[in-house]
């Protein structure tokens, strides 16, 4: 009787601990995939990628989410914010803020992040009366300060004002909350006086021009990890979007582009690249 008594209480306890692990672990799968265990801090929400590869978007959307940077299996970021039922985790990935779907992470004391997508959860308040109305026709939201490696978020209109939230460090950029989604805009197109007493939340001035670039001419173009069409697809761009090139293959069949911090291959033959023997051999 003691035997089945002291079974019955350790199932309950293995109950309860199971019970208390939020569900975006739950939908991870098993523990042991997870890497070294030192890497967590105890209290702070965080979150260990699962899958071998994850997309780190833009929105929480797999289909109009722009990826702004992929990571890897056993790898631990903080996590900023959360949709409304968890489904989809924001990160803080070395400064690159953004989403991933929560069934491909191990994710810790997510109970009380906030709800960072705009759907009714709690938006970052901005500093006071500071705030930047487009002066262009139209304007493009980006997800970084770089007009070349920033995916866009959202267009953003001529005469429409918003909340100034931060700034880079020569304040040539510009973070806007647009209705609850945080990016950023180039200042020359927005009329913003008191632009420079925003927190600088981005070190950066103006980044250089790339040595070349692509754009796509064919209707879909699969991005690759590799020059040539054995490798992994990474994205697919669409015809008339252009990216900084960042590099060849010795015979200048294959180009490597940065798609909003994606670095992949794409066919020569399926862009029109400026200077291409400017850049490296990189492949």
């Amino acid at each position: 009787m003691q035997r089945i008594l002291a079974i019955a209480i350790v199932g309950a306890l293995l109950l309860a601990g199971l019970s208390a692990v939020p569900a975006a672990a739950l939908a991870s799968g098993p523990t042991d995939s997870l890497g070294p265990a030192a890497q967590w801090q105890p209290g702070v929400p965080q979150a260990t990628v699962t899958a071998h590869f994850l997309n780190v978007r833009s929105a929480p959307n797999p289909f109009t989410g722009a990826v702004l940077t992929i990571i890897s299996r056993g790898q631990t970021f903080p996590v900023v914010g959360r949709n409304a039922d968890f489904s989809w985790l924001q990160l803080n990935v070395n400064g690159i803020v953004g989403w991933v779907n929560s069934a491909h992470v191990f994710a810790q004391n997510v109970a009380g992040v906030p709800i960072t997508d705009g759907s009714g959860g709690i938006i970052p308040q901005p500093p006071a009366g500071i705030t930047a109305t487009v002066t262009a026709y139209f304007l493009n939201v980006r997800a970084i300060p770089n007009p070349f490696t920033g995916a866009v978020l959202t267009r953003i209109s001529q005469g429409q004002t918003f909340p100034v939230v931060g700034r880079n460090a020569d304040t040539s950029w510009l973070q806007l909350n647009v209705n609850g989604l945080v990016g950023w805009v180039n200042s020359r197109y927005v009329f913003a006086p008191n632009a420079a007493l925003a927190p600088i939340t981005d070190p950066s001035t103006n980044p250089v021009p790339p040595l070349a670039t692509a754009t796509v001419t064919a209707y879909f173009l699969n991005v690759r990890s590799g020059p040539g069409p054995t490798f992994p697809i990474l994205t697919i761009i669409s015809r008339g979007q252009t990216f900084p090139a960042v590099g060849r293959n010795a015979a200048g069949t294959w180009v490597q582009l940065n798609v909003g911090g994606t670095i992949g291959w794409v066919n020569r033959g399926w862009v029109a690249v400026s200077s291409l023997w400017n850049l490296p051999i990189t492949g």
